[in-house]
Protein backbone atom coordinates (compact mmCIF):
# COMPACT_ATOMS: atom_id res chain seq x y z
CA UNK A 1 0.00 0.00 0.00
CA UNK A 2 3.12 2.00 0.87
CA UNK A 3 4.53 1.65 -2.75
CA UNK A 4 0.79 1.92 -4.60
CA UNK A 5 0.51 5.32 -3.02
CA UNK A 6 4.17 7.31 -3.69
CA UNK A 7 4.00 5.56 -7.33
CA UNK A 8 0.23 7.38 -7.29
CA UNK A 9 1.65 10.80 -6.33
CA UNK A 10 4.38 10.69 -8.51
CA UNK A 11 5.23 14.03 -10.06
CA UNK A 12 7.30 12.30 -13.34
CA UNK A 13 5.25 12.85 -16.57
CA UNK A 14 4.76 10.51 -19.50
CA UNK A 15 4.70 11.57 -23.06
CA UNK A 16 1.90 10.43 -25.40
CA UNK A 17 3.65 8.77 -28.47
CA UNK A 18 7.03 7.74 -28.45
CA UNK A 19 8.96 10.50 -30.45
CA UNK A 20 12.85 10.70 -31.23
CA UNK A 21 13.04 14.21 -31.16
CA UNK A 22 11.35 17.01 -30.11
CA UNK A 23 10.77 20.15 -31.84
CA UNK A 24 10.71 23.66 -29.96
CA UNK A 25 7.07 23.98 -30.33
CA UNK A 26 5.98 20.59 -29.48
CA UNK A 27 8.44 20.52 -26.15
CA UNK A 28 6.89 23.70 -24.86
CA UNK A 29 3.39 22.26 -25.24
CA UNK A 30 3.88 19.15 -23.11
CA UNK A 31 6.33 21.81 -20.66
CA UNK A 32 2.93 23.20 -20.04
CA UNK A 33 0.57 22.43 -17.02
CA UNK A 34 -2.10 21.65 -19.03
CA UNK A 35 -0.12 18.89 -20.94
CA UNK A 36 0.85 16.65 -17.35
CA UNK A 37 1.50 16.97 -14.32
CA UNK A 38 5.14 18.22 -14.44
CA UNK A 39 3.76 21.67 -14.96
CA UNK A 40 2.57 22.24 -10.92
CA UNK A 41 6.16 21.25 -10.19
CA UNK A 42 7.55 24.35 -11.81
CA UNK A 43 9.12 25.01 -15.60
CA UNK A 44 11.76 23.62 -14.98
CA UNK A 45 10.84 20.37 -13.37
CA UNK A 46 12.33 18.61 -16.47
CA UNK A 47 14.44 19.44 -19.58
CA UNK A 48 16.11 17.58 -22.45
CA UNK A 49 19.91 16.34 -22.37
CA UNK A 50 21.75 16.19 -25.63
CA UNK A 51 19.03 17.27 -27.69
CA UNK A 52 18.91 16.44 -31.17
CA UNK A 53 21.67 13.78 -30.49
CA UNK A 54 21.35 10.17 -30.56
CA UNK A 55 22.18 9.82 -26.54
CA UNK A 56 19.19 12.09 -26.28
CA UNK A 57 17.51 11.56 -22.49
CA UNK A 58 15.00 13.46 -20.73
CA UNK A 59 15.72 14.61 -17.28
CA UNK A 60 13.42 15.24 -14.39
CA UNK A 61 14.32 17.11 -11.04
CA UNK A 62 14.36 15.29 -7.68
CA UNK A 63 14.82 16.13 -4.13
CA UNK A 64 15.39 13.37 -1.29
CA UNK A 65 12.59 13.19 1.61
CA UNK A 66 13.74 12.31 5.06
CA UNK A 67 10.30 11.30 5.81
CA UNK A 68 10.13 8.91 2.48
CA UNK A 69 13.62 7.20 2.99
CA UNK A 70 13.09 6.63 6.43
CA UNK A 71 9.86 4.50 5.33
CA UNK A 72 11.64 3.04 2.37
CA UNK A 73 14.25 1.40 4.95
CA UNK A 74 11.99 0.49 6.81
CA UNK A 75 10.04 -1.06 4.11
CA UNK A 76 13.80 -2.70 3.68
CA UNK A 77 14.09 -4.77 6.55
CA UNK A 78 10.58 -5.53 7.06
CA UNK A 79 10.09 -7.21 3.15
CA UNK A 80 13.71 -8.73 3.92
CA UNK A 81 15.12 -7.21 1.38
CA UNK A 82 12.40 -7.99 -1.49
CA UNK A 83 11.28 -4.41 -2.03
CA UNK A 84 15.12 -3.46 -2.52
CA UNK A 85 15.33 -5.92 -4.88
CA UNK A 86 12.44 -4.54 -6.70
CA UNK A 87 13.47 -1.05 -6.60
CA UNK A 88 17.00 -2.23 -8.39
CA UNK A 89 14.64 -3.90 -11.17
CA UNK A 90 12.38 -0.19 -11.23
CA UNK A 91 15.10 2.87 -10.72
CA UNK A 92 12.22 4.63 -11.39
CA UNK A 93 10.20 3.22 -8.88
CA UNK A 94 12.85 3.88 -6.29
CA UNK A 95 13.01 7.50 -7.34
CA UNK A 96 9.46 8.07 -7.24
CA UNK A 97 9.35 6.43 -3.66
CA UNK A 98 12.59 8.31 -1.98
CA UNK A 99 12.27 11.70 -2.94
CA UNK A 100 9.68 14.44 -4.62
CA UNK A 101 9.92 16.63 -7.47
CA UNK A 102 11.08 19.99 -7.79
CA UNK A 103 12.87 22.54 -10.37
CA UNK A 104 16.22 20.78 -11.54
CA UNK A 105 18.32 23.79 -9.80
CA UNK A 106 17.48 22.74 -6.62
CA UNK A 107 17.11 18.83 -7.66
CA UNK A 108 20.35 16.15 -5.51
CA UNK A 109 18.84 13.52 -7.54
CA UNK A 110 17.96 13.35 -11.34
CA UNK A 111 15.73 11.18 -13.05
CA UNK A 112 17.13 9.99 -16.77
CA UNK A 113 14.56 8.64 -19.51
CA UNK A 114 15.75 7.98 -22.81
CA UNK A 115 13.64 9.25 -25.56
CA UNK A 116 13.77 5.90 -28.18
CA UNK A 117 11.15 3.84 -27.84
CA UNK A 118 12.69 1.33 -24.97
CA UNK A 119 12.20 4.36 -22.58
CA UNK A 120 14.79 3.10 -20.41
CA UNK A 121 15.23 5.16 -16.87
CA UNK A 122 18.52 5.38 -14.21
CA UNK A 123 18.92 7.69 -11.67
CA UNK A 124 21.96 9.96 -10.93
CA UNK A 125 23.39 11.98 -8.15
CA UNK A 126 24.14 15.63 -8.16
CA UNK A 127 27.69 16.12 -7.26
CA UNK A 128 29.76 19.55 -6.62
CA UNK A 129 33.49 19.99 -7.96
CA UNK A 130 35.27 22.95 -6.29
CA UNK A 131 37.88 24.84 -8.86
CA UNK A 132 38.89 27.01 -6.14
CA UNK A 133 41.94 24.61 -5.53
CA UNK A 134 43.29 24.62 -9.10
CA UNK A 135 46.30 26.79 -10.03
CA UNK A 136 45.34 27.52 -13.17
CA UNK A 137 41.99 29.02 -12.11
CA UNK A 138 42.26 32.46 -10.49
CA UNK A 139 38.90 34.29 -9.72
CA UNK A 140 40.57 37.22 -12.28
CA UNK A 141 40.86 35.40 -15.41
CA UNK A 142 39.49 35.79 -18.76
CA UNK A 143 37.65 32.88 -19.09
CA UNK A 144 35.65 33.61 -15.67
CA UNK A 145 35.54 37.31 -16.00
CA UNK A 146 33.95 36.94 -19.79
CA UNK A 147 30.49 36.97 -19.04
CA UNK A 148 29.51 35.07 -22.68
CA UNK A 149 31.95 32.16 -21.99
CA UNK A 150 30.07 28.83 -20.99
CA UNK A 151 32.21 28.27 -17.86
CA UNK A 152 31.68 31.66 -16.20
CA UNK A 153 27.85 30.13 -16.53
CA UNK A 154 28.42 26.97 -14.71
CA UNK A 155 30.71 28.14 -12.06
CA UNK A 156 29.02 29.86 -9.00
CA UNK A 157 30.49 32.64 -7.66
CA UNK A 158 32.74 33.31 -5.46
CA UNK A 159 33.36 29.75 -3.99
CA UNK A 160 34.23 28.54 -7.60
CA UNK A 161 31.89 25.64 -7.32
CA UNK A 162 30.24 23.50 -10.52
CA UNK A 163 27.15 20.97 -10.05
CA UNK A 164 27.34 18.46 -12.32
CA UNK A 165 26.05 14.90 -13.05
CA UNK A 166 27.94 12.09 -15.11
CA UNK A 167 26.12 10.41 -17.49
CA UNK A 168 27.70 7.34 -19.26
CA UNK A 169 31.28 8.42 -19.19
CA UNK A 170 30.38 11.95 -19.86
CA UNK A 171 30.44 15.32 -17.40
CA UNK A 172 27.30 17.57 -17.75
CA UNK A 173 27.18 20.66 -15.75
CA UNK A 174 24.50 22.53 -14.82
CA UNK A 175 24.10 26.14 -16.60
CA UNK A 176 22.88 28.49 -14.86
CA UNK A 177 21.88 30.58 -17.50
CA UNK A 178 20.20 28.11 -19.76
CA UNK A 179 18.46 26.23 -16.27
CA UNK A 180 20.07 22.74 -18.06
CA UNK A 181 23.02 20.61 -17.81
CA UNK A 182 25.22 21.08 -20.77
CA UNK A 183 28.34 19.31 -21.58
CA UNK A 184 31.52 21.35 -20.71
CA UNK A 185 35.12 20.64 -21.41
CA UNK A 186 38.48 22.47 -21.01
CA UNK A 187 38.43 22.73 -17.20
CA UNK A 188 36.44 20.50 -15.37
CA UNK A 189 36.49 17.38 -18.22
CA UNK A 190 39.19 15.56 -16.39
CA UNK A 191 42.07 13.97 -18.17
CA UNK A 192 42.29 12.85 -21.42
CA UNK A 193 42.34 9.37 -20.77
CA UNK A 194 39.27 6.88 -22.16
CA UNK A 195 39.64 4.18 -18.56
CA UNK A 196 37.87 1.29 -18.84
CA UNK A 197 37.54 -0.56 -15.45
CA UNK A 198 37.90 -4.30 -14.92
CA UNK A 199 34.56 -5.81 -13.32
CA UNK A 200 35.33 -7.50 -10.54
CA UNK A 201 33.83 -10.93 -10.72
CA UNK A 202 32.12 -10.47 -7.53
CA UNK A 203 30.17 -7.42 -9.23
CA UNK A 204 29.65 -9.44 -12.44
CA UNK A 205 28.23 -11.85 -10.48
CA UNK A 206 25.67 -10.67 -8.32
CA UNK A 207 24.49 -8.50 -10.95
CA UNK A 208 24.09 -12.25 -12.92
CA UNK A 209 22.14 -13.59 -9.57
CA UNK A 210 19.97 -10.40 -9.49
CA UNK A 211 18.73 -11.05 -12.91
CA UNK A 212 14.63 -11.93 -12.99
CA UNK A 213 15.45 -15.24 -14.29
CA UNK A 214 17.60 -16.81 -11.76
CA UNK A 215 15.12 -15.36 -9.00
CA UNK A 216 12.17 -17.07 -10.50
CA UNK A 217 14.08 -20.35 -10.90
CA UNK A 218 15.39 -19.56 -7.13
CA UNK A 219 11.74 -19.73 -5.93
CA UNK A 220 10.71 -22.24 -8.11
CA UNK A 221 14.04 -24.32 -6.76
CA UNK A 222 12.16 -23.77 -3.43
CA UNK A 223 8.51 -24.79 -4.04
CA UNK A 224 10.14 -27.78 -5.70
CA UNK A 225 12.44 -28.88 -2.81
CA UNK A 226 8.93 -28.23 -0.50
CA UNK A 227 7.18 -30.70 -2.52
CA UNK A 228 10.37 -33.08 -2.43
CA UNK A 229 11.49 -32.99 -5.93
CA UNK A 230 14.52 -33.15 -4.84
CA UNK A 231 16.93 -34.43 -7.93
CA UNK A 232 14.66 -32.03 -10.10
CA UNK A 233 15.25 -29.30 -8.46
CA UNK A 234 19.47 -30.47 -7.69
CA UNK A 235 19.33 -30.42 -12.02
CA UNK A 236 18.10 -26.47 -12.04
CA UNK A 237 20.56 -25.56 -9.55
CA UNK A 238 23.52 -26.91 -10.98
CA UNK A 239 22.44 -26.07 -14.84
CA UNK A 240 22.05 -22.31 -13.42
CA UNK A 241 24.99 -22.17 -11.95
CA UNK A 242 27.35 -23.36 -14.74
CA UNK A 243 25.18 -20.84 -16.77
CA UNK A 244 26.08 -17.78 -14.24
CA UNK A 245 29.44 -19.38 -14.49
CA UNK A 246 29.98 -19.48 -18.14
CA UNK A 247 28.14 -15.85 -18.53
CA UNK A 248 30.57 -14.61 -15.42
CA UNK A 249 33.97 -16.05 -17.65
CA UNK A 250 32.48 -14.59 -20.90
CA UNK A 251 31.94 -10.82 -19.17
CA UNK A 252 35.16 -10.63 -17.43
CA UNK A 253 36.80 -12.02 -20.58
CA UNK A 254 35.27 -8.81 -22.67
CA UNK A 255 36.48 -6.28 -19.89
CA UNK A 256 39.91 -7.34 -19.85
CA UNK A 257 40.11 -6.98 -23.69
CA UNK A 258 38.93 -3.90 -23.83
CA UNK A 259 41.10 -2.30 -20.83
CA UNK A 260 43.79 -3.68 -22.54
CA UNK A 261 42.47 -2.04 -26.37
CA UNK A 262 42.30 1.61 -24.60
CA UNK A 263 45.50 1.93 -21.59
CA UNK A 264 47.75 1.38 -23.95
CA UNK A 265 46.68 4.83 -25.94
CA UNK A 266 45.94 6.88 -22.82
CA UNK A 267 50.14 8.21 -22.23
CA UNK A 268 50.98 9.16 -25.99
CA UNK A 269 53.78 11.57 -25.82
CA UNK A 270 53.11 14.91 -27.22
CA UNK A 271 54.29 17.67 -28.12
CA UNK A 272 52.53 21.04 -27.35
CA UNK A 273 53.41 24.85 -27.83
CA UNK A 274 51.31 27.11 -25.50
CA UNK A 275 51.86 31.15 -25.06
CA UNK A 276 54.34 30.95 -21.84
CA UNK A 277 55.69 27.73 -22.32
CA UNK A 278 56.43 27.61 -25.40
CA UNK A 279 57.32 24.08 -27.18
CA UNK A 280 56.71 21.51 -23.99
CA UNK A 281 56.90 17.19 -24.48
CA UNK A 282 54.03 15.86 -22.15
CA UNK A 283 52.12 13.16 -21.83
CA UNK A 284 48.72 12.90 -24.27
CA UNK A 285 46.57 12.65 -20.78
CA UNK A 286 47.93 16.22 -19.57
CA UNK A 287 46.03 17.55 -23.06
CA UNK A 288 42.56 19.89 -22.79
CA UNK A 289 40.64 21.05 -25.82
CA UNK A 290 42.25 24.32 -27.10
CA UNK A 291 45.99 22.98 -26.75
CA UNK A 292 48.01 23.47 -29.46
CA UNK A 293 49.74 20.13 -30.80
CA UNK A 294 52.57 20.16 -32.88
CA UNK A 295 52.14 17.21 -35.57
CA UNK A 296 55.98 15.58 -36.39
CA UNK A 297 56.80 13.63 -39.45
CA UNK A 298 56.97 10.74 -37.56
CA UNK A 299 54.06 8.36 -36.88
CA UNK A 300 51.48 9.07 -34.11
CA UNK A 301 48.51 7.68 -32.95
CA UNK A 302 45.93 10.46 -32.12
CA UNK A 303 45.18 10.49 -28.35
CA UNK A 304 42.12 13.41 -28.81
CA UNK A 305 39.78 15.09 -31.70
CA UNK A 306 41.94 18.05 -33.03
CA UNK A 307 41.19 20.37 -35.88
CA UNK A 308 44.18 20.90 -38.22
CA UNK A 309 44.95 24.26 -38.86
CA UNK A 310 48.50 24.07 -40.89
CA UNK A 311 50.17 21.86 -42.93
CA UNK A 312 48.30 18.32 -44.43
CA UNK A 313 48.59 14.65 -42.95
CA UNK A 314 47.87 11.54 -43.91
CA UNK A 315 45.78 9.66 -41.40
CA UNK A 316 44.96 5.95 -41.40
CA UNK A 317 41.17 5.94 -39.68
CA UNK A 318 40.97 1.99 -40.69
CA UNK A 319 40.10 1.47 -36.54
CA UNK A 320 37.52 3.72 -36.54
CA UNK A 321 35.90 3.18 -39.90
CA UNK A 322 37.02 -0.24 -41.37
CA UNK A 323 38.66 1.08 -44.16
CA UNK A 324 42.36 0.60 -45.33
CA UNK A 325 42.55 3.03 -47.46
CA UNK A 326 44.94 6.42 -46.10
CA UNK A 327 42.66 9.67 -45.78
CA UNK A 328 43.87 13.06 -46.83
CA UNK A 329 43.25 15.86 -44.09
CA UNK A 330 43.61 19.62 -45.34
CA UNK A 331 43.86 22.46 -43.11
CA UNK A 332 41.18 24.92 -41.87
CA UNK A 333 40.62 27.57 -44.22
CA UNK A 334 41.01 30.76 -42.84
CA UNK A 335 37.86 32.79 -42.77
CA UNK A 336 37.49 36.65 -41.27
CA UNK A 337 33.55 35.79 -40.86
CA UNK A 338 32.04 35.29 -37.14
CA UNK A 339 30.34 32.02 -37.87
CA UNK A 340 31.48 28.89 -36.02
CA UNK A 341 33.83 26.85 -38.24
CA UNK A 342 32.02 24.13 -38.58
CA UNK A 343 28.97 26.08 -40.17
CA UNK A 344 31.59 27.49 -42.46
CA UNK A 345 32.73 24.39 -43.82
CA UNK A 346 29.09 22.85 -44.31
CA UNK A 347 29.61 18.82 -44.77
CA UNK A 348 33.34 19.17 -45.73
CA UNK A 349 34.34 19.55 -41.67
CA UNK A 350 35.48 16.18 -41.44
CA UNK A 351 38.56 16.96 -43.74
CA UNK A 352 39.87 19.07 -41.46
CA UNK A 353 39.18 16.82 -38.40
CA UNK A 354 41.80 14.72 -36.82
CA UNK A 355 39.98 11.36 -35.03
CA UNK A 356 41.30 9.60 -31.61
CA UNK A 357 42.01 6.43 -32.11
CA UNK A 358 43.42 6.94 -35.79
CA UNK A 359 47.09 7.29 -36.46
CA UNK A 360 49.04 9.77 -38.65
CA UNK A 361 51.00 7.91 -41.65
CA UNK A 362 52.29 11.43 -42.66
CA UNK A 363 52.42 15.00 -41.71
CA UNK A 364 53.73 17.69 -43.86
CA UNK A 365 53.62 21.20 -42.73
CA UNK A 366 53.72 24.72 -44.26
CA UNK A 367 57.26 25.70 -45.37
CA UNK A 368 59.70 24.37 -42.57
CA UNK A 369 56.68 24.67 -40.12
CA UNK A 370 55.36 21.55 -38.50
CA UNK A 371 51.79 20.50 -39.24
CA UNK A 372 50.00 21.62 -36.11
CA UNK A 373 46.42 20.76 -34.57
CA UNK A 374 43.97 22.88 -31.96
CA UNK A 375 43.06 19.93 -29.55
CA UNK A 376 38.65 19.89 -29.72
CA UNK A 377 37.56 17.02 -27.82
CA UNK A 378 39.14 15.13 -24.92
CA UNK A 379 38.49 11.36 -23.36
CA UNK A 380 35.27 9.85 -23.52
CA UNK A 381 33.91 12.90 -25.87
CA UNK A 382 36.30 12.16 -28.72
CA UNK A 383 35.21 9.61 -31.85
CA UNK A 384 36.80 6.59 -29.94
CA UNK A 385 35.20 7.58 -26.90
CA UNK A 386 31.54 7.60 -28.23
CA UNK A 387 32.99 4.20 -29.93
CA UNK A 388 33.80 2.75 -26.33
CA UNK A 389 31.14 3.81 -24.92
CA UNK A 390 28.51 2.37 -27.30
CA UNK A 391 30.25 -0.70 -26.16
CA UNK A 392 29.97 -0.47 -22.55
CA UNK A 393 26.16 1.28 -22.69
CA UNK A 394 24.80 -0.96 -25.36
CA UNK A 395 21.37 -0.48 -26.64
CA UNK A 396 19.16 -3.27 -25.45
CA UNK A 397 18.50 -5.64 -27.99
CA UNK A 398 15.35 -8.10 -28.26
CA UNK A 399 13.66 -5.55 -25.64
CA UNK A 400 9.76 -6.35 -27.56
CA UNK A 401 10.74 -10.76 -26.69
CA UNK A 402 12.22 -9.65 -23.23
CA UNK A 403 9.02 -7.85 -22.09
CA UNK A 404 6.46 -10.12 -23.67
CA UNK A 405 8.23 -12.69 -21.55
CA UNK A 406 8.02 -10.56 -17.95
CA UNK A 407 4.50 -10.49 -19.11
CA UNK A 408 3.62 -13.47 -19.74
CA UNK A 409 5.03 -14.72 -16.23
CA UNK A 410 2.97 -11.96 -14.73
CA UNK A 411 0.33 -13.68 -16.64
CA UNK A 412 1.27 -16.99 -14.75
CA UNK A 413 1.61 -15.79 -11.39
CA UNK A 414 -1.85 -14.20 -11.45
CA UNK A 415 -3.15 -17.34 -12.38
CA UNK A 416 -1.38 -18.83 -9.60
CA UNK A 417 -2.43 -16.41 -7.35
CA UNK A 418 -5.81 -16.58 -7.94
CA UNK A 419 -6.10 -20.67 -7.79
CA UNK A 420 -4.54 -20.27 -4.24
CA UNK A 421 -6.90 -17.74 -2.78
CA UNK A 422 -9.59 -19.97 -4.44
CA UNK A 423 -7.86 -23.30 -2.86
CA UNK A 424 -8.07 -21.23 0.39
CA UNK A 425 -11.39 -19.87 0.17
CA UNK A 426 -12.89 -23.75 -0.69
CA UNK A 427 -10.61 -25.30 2.18
CA UNK A 428 -12.02 -22.60 4.55
CA UNK A 429 -15.77 -23.26 3.72
CA UNK A 430 -15.31 -26.70 4.03
CA UNK A 431 -13.37 -26.41 7.66
CA UNK A 432 -10.73 -28.15 6.52
CA UNK A 433 -7.10 -27.13 7.64
CA UNK A 434 -4.58 -25.90 4.76
CA UNK A 435 -1.96 -28.29 6.12
CA UNK A 436 -1.10 -31.24 5.12
CA UNK A 437 -1.47 -34.40 6.14
CA UNK A 438 -3.96 -37.52 5.27
CA UNK A 439 -6.58 -36.77 7.59
CA UNK A 440 -7.07 -33.45 6.24
CA UNK A 441 -7.74 -34.67 2.54
CA UNK A 442 -10.33 -37.19 3.59
CA UNK A 443 -11.92 -34.80 5.37
CA UNK A 444 -12.26 -32.21 2.81
CA UNK A 445 -13.10 -35.26 0.61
Amino acid sequence: VYLAGFLGMKGEPRLQGRPHRLCGTAWQHLRSPKASMGGRHGENHRTLLNEGEEAEMETFGYKTHGFRRALCIAGYILSCGILLLVFYWKPAWDVWANCVPCDLQEADVVLLRTTDEFHMYSWKKVTWISLSSLDYIRRDSAVVADESSLLNRVVRKPDLKVRCIQVQKIRYAWDLAASRFQKVGKLICGPNTIEVEITPIWKLLVKEVLNLFYVFQLFSVCLWLAEDYIEYSVAIVLMSLLSMALTVYDLRKQSVKLHRLVESHNSVPVKVCRRQAGLQAMESRHLVPGDLLVLERGRLMLPCDAILISGVCIVNEGMLTGESIPVTKTCLPRDNGQQPWQASCADDYRRHVLFCGTQIIQAKGDGREPAKAVVLRTGFNTAKGDLVRSILYPKPMNFRLYRDAIRFLMFLIGIAGIGMVYTVCVFALNGVSCGRGTGSSQGWM
